[in-house]
Formats: C-alpha cells, sequence, structure tokens
C-alpha cells in the first residue's frame, strides 16, 4: 500500500532519490553507468522499494500511520520529511556505531538507544509535517537547515543550565551501566537537544534575530520556567500506553517548543537591554503575575499526580497566555 502510494507521487524523480538506486548496485556499475541506470525500466520501483524498506527499517512498520495520524500527511510527505531527518542529524552513523557494539551490549541497551533515535526522528519529522516545509526539492530542504543545526550543535553544550546537566549526566552514566560508551550516548543527548531547535531557526530567520542570542534565552529558560522538567519528567508519561493519549502528548511537547521559541522571541527583541538574562528579567517583570501563575501550576504539578491529564492541560493553557 505504502509502496503503491509513493510510485503514484513520483517522489523517486526528485534528484535526492538516485542515492537508493545507486544503493542496489555494485558501485563499480553505480560509478560507470549512472546515466544509465536511471533509465532502467524498472528504475522508480526500485528507488521506492528500498526507500520503503529503509524507512521501516529505521522508524518500525507503524511508522507512516503514526505520522498520518499526527500531521494528517500523506505518504510522500512522510517520506521527505523522514530523509531530510536523517540527513540533517546523520543518524546512520549513529546507528553503525549501534550495530558495531552488538557482541558487546545487551539487546535490551541496544533496543533503548534505538528507540531514543527513533523518538527523536520521528519529533524532528513531526516538525517538518506540521509545518510544512518540504514544498521545495529534498536536498533544498536539507540545505536550509543543515547549516544553522550544525552551528548549534556546537553551541548547545555551554548554554546547558544544572537541570539539564544533571539529566544529562544521569543519562550517561545509566547508558554507561549497559556497557554504551560515554561518547556516543553523549551524541545521542545532544542530538535530543537539536530536536527541539527548528523553531529557534526559523524564528531567528523570520525575525532577524541574532542565533546565539535566542538559543541562550531558550536555554535559560529551561531552568528559570522549569520548561526543562516539563520535558524530560512529566510529559516521558506514557498514561498506561493509551495511543492517542500518547499522541496527545507528543503533540504538547511539539507546542512546549514552539510556545517557549515564542516567548525567547519576545524576550530577544526587548532591545533596551543588553544581556540575554537583563532582558529575561525584565520580561519577568513585564509579565509578573502571568509568570507567577504559571510557578504556582508547576508546583501543583509536582506536588499532585503528574498524570493529571486535565491539571496538565490547564498549565499549558497558562503558558499561552504568557505568548501573548
Amino acid at each position: 500500500m505504502i509502496k503503491q502510494e509513493l510510485l503514484k507521487s513520483k517522489i523517486y524523480k526528485d534528484p535526492y532519490c538516485k542515492k537508493f538506486l545507486k544503493a542496489e548496485f555494485p558501485v563499480i556499475l553505480s560509478e560507470k553507468f549512472e546515466d544509465l541506470m536511471s533509465k532502467h525500466i524498472l528504475a522508480s520501483e526500485i528507488i521506492i522499494t528500498t526507500l520503503t524498506n529503509f524507512i521501516i527499517q529505521r522508524m518500525g512498520i507503524t511508522f507512516f500511520n503514526r505520522m498520518y495520524d499526527e500531521t494528517g500527511a500523506n505518504s510522500e510527505e512522510i517520506a521527505k520529511s523522514f530523509i531530510v531527518v536523517n540527513e540533517l542529524i546523520q543518524v546512520d552513523n549513529i546507528w553503525f556505531q549501534i550495530e558495531k557494539l552488538e557482541k558487546n551490549i545487551s539487546y535490551k541497551a541496544q533496543k533503548y538507544m534505538i528507540l531514543e533515535i527513533t523518538k527523536i526522528k520521528r519529533k524532528l519529522c513531526r516538525w517538518f509535517l506540521k509545518n510544512h516545509k518540504l514544498k521545495c526539492s529534498i536536498q533544498s530542504s536539507i540545505n536550509s537547515y543543515k547549516e544553522k543545526l550544525n552551528k548549534i550543535k556546537i553551541m548547545i553544550p555551554n548554554m546547558l543550565g544544572k537541570y539539564d546537566l544533571e539529566t544529562q549526566n544521569r543519562y550517561i552514566q545509566e547508558c554507561k551501566t549497559q556497557g554504551i560508551p560515554t561518547s556516543l550516548s553523549l551524541e545521542i543527548k545532544n542530538i535530543s537537544y537539536i530536536s527541539y531547535c527548528l523553531d529557534i531557526i526559523e524564528t531567528e530567520k523570520n525575525f532577524n534575530i541574532v542565533l546565539f542570542e535566542l538559543l541562550e534565552i531558550f536555554f535559560l529558560l529551561n531552568e528559570i520556567m522549569s520548561f526543562s522538567w516539563i520535558r524530560n519528567t512529566l510529559l516521558k508519561k506514557k498514561y498506561n500506553q493509551e495511543y492517542w493519549k500518547t499522541l496527545a502528548i507528543s503533540s504538547m511537547r511539539d507546542d512546549l517548543d514552539h510556545l517557549q521559541c515564542v516567548i525567547a522571541k519576545n524576550i530577544s527583541l526587548l532591545n533596551k537591554y543588553n544581556t540575554s538574562k537583563k532582558k529575561i528579567d525584565k520580561w519577568i517583570q513585564i509579565n509578573f503575575s502571568l509568570v507567577k501563575r504559571w510557578n504556582e501550576m508547576i508546583e501543583l504539578l509536582k506536588t499532585n499526580n503528574s498524570q493529571n491529564m486535565v491539571l496538565l492541560i490547564m498549565t499549558f493553557r497558562s503558558l499561552l497566555d504568557l505568548t501573548n
């Protein structure tokens, strides 16, 4: 079914997809007869079969259905989002490292890392699909974000606050007990931070804000407004594995990233103040009653049952008020 839909979509005509055709032939043939290969009578079927198998191998058999349920996107858009995300965060290299560890770590440890990567990729795919950023060619979509994401990847380690660092250290220690090298667990953790930075790139582009300042404010808010606590403690709850509740929580995580970025943008535009910290202090002063309400809701979540969906929705509603 998915293969048929992708064949109808003509995604195989995108120049980037030639790599999936070349992958099915010996290197010497693909280099010598590249032009002839694209004219092969079964070229489109080979590309779509290879692409579909690759996506399902990496993301699981339910990936297309889940992305449709979460975004309403069609099969072509979902496939394009996967290709773009896979290229942007260079996951194939991490996957290769995990496979190399097969004899040194347990199946459970391997599965744990693969699940972490899959969650990150799903999140990034949702962003592209919800924000309709796949109208141009696959390579153009990659080029639009790759340079900025690479810059952000370098900046992030120096911007982590106390809570983020403690969370990161716990994650690394947990991985270490399972035999996972620190370098690999740290690389996966860094990608997880990047997964909520696409909104930052869009905001920097649309409002002509300095990327470093916007990113700095965003990460300061993680600590000051307990946004990291929301992400890492509350929104990873599974709600008894109920499918639609799981999708609802994923959507709320996406909304949190977007709303936090809107707040960071509003703070960054307070041009009278020359440091990120001073801008945040002024913003808190301007929105004192709303910030106080937000902090009260966070305390309620911390002291009550954190799986209370109604309380969670009310907390997010108070966050929405802070973006106005």
